[in-house]
């Protein structure tokens, strides 16, 4: 009985023709703000996972790497590796009725590298906006890169598509010639996308609200699917609790303290659903600010954590990481460097710097209201103090942080990120924090510019040869170890805490996937 009235708490229930219809009704309480839905302009997990939900790709990515196909069936790759020609499906409907065709994918593409931002980096090295794209007929497109991008398939499940003549009706003056502002003004209140659910509401730092698209291509299976989905902007960890335990809330994000996940999972109406994710959880220093600048102060910071006590009681069931690269990715390398908590070496490394102690501050910045964060902090300020270093906890706001991260001066000398995590391929865990070209976004705020590094990512992307690539990888990470650009912590170690109704939730180990409301249905 208590279970099917926490349903009936969770959903709006409607009289027609005197039948009654459940129209369930899923929340979703988050801590982060959306800063964008425009699939052109966002990257975080937030705006990924409404992107999941508003638009489709080519290609769907699969739980233990590689893809599957979506909006294309098919596909062939040259044997040169640049060119990737893709068969569309021809039933795939826009929001706004219209057909999904080869004409809106090269728009989508094409839009992503002009506005270069988003998700752009991950073909702005490899794709010309001017030449990128050939349109073969209505349901068939061919990319072509200017060099051999191996994990570019992979790249093509945040290629979201959008409807191309919704977008171009839609445009205002801007900076983009015939193109005006790209739509960008449109994107701020609408969605052009072909997704299983539509925009239907959107109050900035409140709550985004979307709703079932009956017509959706893949249709609707499942029993009792969602028909609304409301991402509630709610930082207290007691009202997540207060609101999981009436089943006001469905559901709540992955980014809270294991105490949360821990009270959610002794709840008699919830559960708490697992699994680790590629993401490295790190404090990234920046290496172009002093004093993290000089290596033996970083080493000293990794050797001075106490990883063990971390383990044990922040983040219990997790292991530790070894590296950018997860144990479990593929070309991760067993030999780079694992720093382990001994604070002899971490006073060793200090006095090599030429630093004395009680001589160094720094600032340690993460994300204003994410209690497991500060406890995380509040353990390196105790670890760091003991050999005199100070460390002063700067909580932030996230926008704040990745402005912060803009400039190497005003970049912090740490600051806790959970990487990125795109693709099953060290390039998604490698390039965007570590090339120069990344350098200035949150994810790269060390600020590495190491033409060393430079090379060899550029030469593990062009090569058809898996061994050299492997190869390429492993000196990747063991220089990037050894250097201590870094303080690694563990995989991200994703909880995802719903009510015991629900069902359907896919175990994605890349960013966004897991929150694809199309696969959830309600068990009632």
């Amino acid at each position: 009985m208590l279970r099917r009235v926490l349903v009936l708490i969770g959903a709006l229930v409607l009289v027609t023709a005197g039948a009654v219809v459940a129209e369930n009704v899923h929340t979703v309480g988050v801590n982060q703000y959306f800063a964008s839905v425009d699939p052109a302009i966002g990257s975080g997990w937030t705006e990924t996972a409404a992107f999941v939900n508003l638009y489709d790709a080519l290609v769907e990515p699969l739980a233990m790497g590689g893809v599957s196909p979506h909006v294309a069936t098919s596909w062939e790759i040259s044997a040169d590796g640049k060119q990737y020609t893709f068969q569309l499906r021809d039933d795939v409907a826009f929001h706004s009725g219209d057909t999904v065709t080869a004409e809106d994918v090269a728009f989508s593409m094409e839009r992503v590298l002009r506005i270069n931002q988003g998700y752009a980096w991950l073909w702005a090295t490899v794709l010309d906006p001017d030449s990128c794209c050939e349109v073969l007929d209505t349901h068939t497109i061919r990319f072509n890169l200017t060099s051999v991008f191996t994990p570019f398939l992979d790249t093509l499940t945040y290629l979201f598509i959008v409807d191309k003549d919704l977008v171009m009706s839609s445009l205002q003056d801007g900076d983009f010639g015939d193109y005006g502002d790209y739509g960008q003004a449109f994107f701020a209140s609408s969605d052009a996308g072909s997704g299983a659910y539509k925009l239907k509401d959107w109050r900035r730092g409140e709550v985004l609200v979307f709703e079932r698209f009956a017509e959706y291509f893949k249709g609707w299976p499942r029993p009792n699917p969602i028909d609304e989905v409301q991402f509630k902007q709610i930082p207290s960890e007691v009202t997540i609790v207060a609101e999981m335990t009436t089943g006001a809330l469905t559901q709540c994000d992955h980014w809270r303290s294991t105490d949360l996940y821990g009270t959610i999972d002794e709840l008699p109406n919830a559960k708490v659903v697992r699994f680790y994710e590629g993401t490295i959880f790190k404090f990234q220093m920046n290496v172009q600010r002093e004093p993290t600048s000089n290596v033996h102060v970083r080493r000293a910071i990794s050797y001075a954590f106490d990883y063990d006590t971390y383990l044990e009681i922040i983040e219990p069931g997790a292991e530790q990481a070894r590296g950018p690269v997860a144990s479990f990715i593929p070309m991760h390398a067993t030999d780079a460097v694992q720093y382990n908590y001994d604070p002899a070496k971490a006073a060793e490394e200090l006095a090599l710097s030429g630093y004395n102690p009680g001589e160094l501050t720094v600032e340690f910045v993460y994300v204003l209201d994410f209690l497991l964060v500060e406890k995380v902090g509040l353990l390196l300020q105790q670890n760091l103090g003991a050999i005199g270093i100070d460390v002063v906890l700067r909580p932030e706001t996230w926008s704040r942080m990745v402005e912060l991260a803009s400039t190497p001066e005003t970049s912090p000398q740490l600051m806790a990120v959970y990487g990125p995590s795109n693709y099953l391929h060290p390039d998604s865990y490698l390039w965007p924090c570590y090339h120069s070209s990344s350098a200035g976004t949150w994810a790269s705020s060390e600020w590495v510019q190491d033409p060393e590094i430079d090379q060899w990512l550029e030469e593990a992307r062009r090569t058809l040869d898996e061994e050299r690539a492997a190869e390429l990888y492993r000196l990747i990470q063991v220089k990037l170890t050894e250097e201590a650009v870094d303080v690694f912590l563990n995989p991200m170690f994703k909880r995802y805490p719903v009510q015991d109704y629900v069902e359907g939730i896919t175990p994605m180990p890349i960013m966004g996937y897991g929150y694809n409301m199309w696969s959830y249905w309600y068990n009632n």
